[in-house]
């Protein structure tokens, strides 16, 4: 009985430890020296009338906060295994007060030769102190 009692504790406890895992979300993202990574919250491709066509305008959107000023912020087209920047700029084109971020859009035109093809969208936001996050976002052109 005793043995069953210890088996059961320990089973018990070997459970809890191995579901803990750290949360340092600051610790993860500052460098040595005090300097930190930005924050990309999101990055949203939306089609003006709702296709994804070739010649359709799309409008491209990173959001993203930082602690450290950012040196740019770049949107990156991925088209057949090829990374290309289509647009870079230095500083966010306005702040969304519902998330508190700042954010920058884009309006990007799909290009003609790329029906059927799937385009992948990064957002990349760099710091000054050449720090930098990004996240993505994909679609199929019709």
């Amino acid at each position: 009985m005793k043995t069953i009692k210890l088996l059961f504790i320990l089973s018990v406890f070997l459970t809890f430890v191995a579901c803990y895992q750290e949360e340092d979300f600051v610790g993860d993202n500052i460098k040595e020296g005090g300097t930190y990574y930005p924050v990309v919250q999101d990055v949203y491709a939306e089609a003006a009338d709702g296709t994804f066509a070739e010649g359709s305008t799309v409008q491209l959107t990173i959001f993203y906060w930082s602690r450290d000023d950012v040196s740019k912020i770049e949107f990156i087209e991925s088209l057949d295994g090829t990374d290309t920047v289509i647009n870079s700029v230095i500083s966010a084109t306005g702040y969304d007060t519902d998330r508190n971020v700042d954010f920058v859009t884009y309006n990007y035109t799909i290009p003609s030769g790329s029906s059927g093809k799937e385009i992948s969208i990064t957002g990349t936001v760099t710091t000054v102190n050449d720090l930098s996050k990004s996240k993505s976002a994909s679609f199929t052109v019709e």
